[in-house]
């Protein structure tokens, strides 16, 4: 082998990796921000849309990772970027920690995000770290470092990250006025909203994990079957009552999707069910709905306001 083939195979990620960010013209490089909080150094990227100017106050919308990735991950293929800079919002991108955990026999080590239910399956003898304390930093955080709303500040999570968002929506109501998730649900035990706001849930209809936990059952063919389903049914429902919302519900049906949506009483609540979705964080590209996590839960967010 010529002695400057070892170089080029070295070089050639470090090459590629730096004109990844360029493609179609130049893009913004992820700018880490940190800070302390219980003990920890906790890592974010915040996304500052094109044009920035300091001058007025901007939404917020947080995009928590799943098990194993990290924000940087979330900043190239959630979509929240580039929808950060078409909308005029800051999008931020948190990095969960790394803990040991147990699974089917077997210990691996992985980032996780504190969702309720996370010391049933760490390691023993790990501490867990106040999650939902951090995201209330990196609020005060942003408000002190730039203009925001405060009556603007959304999260959105997949899978892990879901679960986590769904986990605000209780614990911290008080500063998320509204928050979506994808492949994941609530886990806490026994949810009580101090003040029920707007969720928006999307499950995956050839999500594994979804297939696996319907034992073969066919899908829903309709929103109505949807709502009446064995598995998403009673999902429906503990968001229902956690929300404090009446049975009363509207429909939609699309070529690629259904979606059922409540909203008397307390904050809205919808699930849609988008076909042929595996268990991805939706960005267009990666389903053959074409379905767009960042724009249909913008439109939502958008909606509703801290009151």
């Amino acid at each position: 082998m010529h002695p400057y083939m070892n170089l080029i195979r070295l070089l050639l990620p470090c090459l590629l990796w730096a004109w990844l960010p360029l493609r179609g013209g130049a893009q913004a490089l992820p700018a880490y921000h940190q800070l302390e909080t219980g003990g920890y150094t906790r890592t974010f990227i915040v996304h500052l849309p094109a044009g920035y100017t300091g001058q007025s106050p901007l939404p917020v919308v947080f995009m928590f990772h799943g098990s194993s990735g990290n924000g940087e991950k979330f900043f190239w293929i959630s979509g929240w970027k580039e929808k950060a800079d078409a909308e005029g919002f800051i999008a931020v991108f948190p990095d969960g920690l790394s803990y040991c955990i147990e699974e089917d026999g077997r210990r691996k080590q992985t980032t996780k995000w504190n969702d309720g239910k996370l010391e049933t399956y760490v390691c023993p003898g790990q501490a867990l770290p106040d999650d939902v304390q951090f995201v209330r930093d990196m609020v005060r955080y942003l408000d002190s470092a730039f203009v925001i709303d405060r009556r603007r500040v959304f999260a959105s999570g997949f899978s892990n990250g879901a679960q986590f968002v769904f986990r605000l929506a209780i614990e911290a109501s008080d500063v998320i006025a509204a928050v979506a998730g994808v492949g994941g649900d609530l886990t806490l035990s026994d949810p009580v909203a101090p003040r029920p706001i707007p969720v928006f849930q999307v499950g995956g209809a050839a999500d594994p994990g979804i297939l696996e936990r319907r034992g073969g059952l066919p899908m829903p063919s309709s929103p109505e079957a949807l709502r009446t389903d064995s598995l998403f049914g009673p999902i429906m429902d503990r968001w229902v009552a956690v929300l404090g919302l009446g049975d009363t519900y509207d429909t939609q049906s699309g070529d690629w999707h259904y979606a059922v949506g409540f909203e008397a009483g307390g904050g809205p609540y919808i699930f849609a069910l988008v076909k042929g979705l595996e268990h991805r964080y939706p960005n267009g590209g990666n389903n053959p709905a074409g379905y767009v996590a960042a724009d249909r839960f913008w439109r939502f967010f958008s909606r509703h306001p801290m009151p």
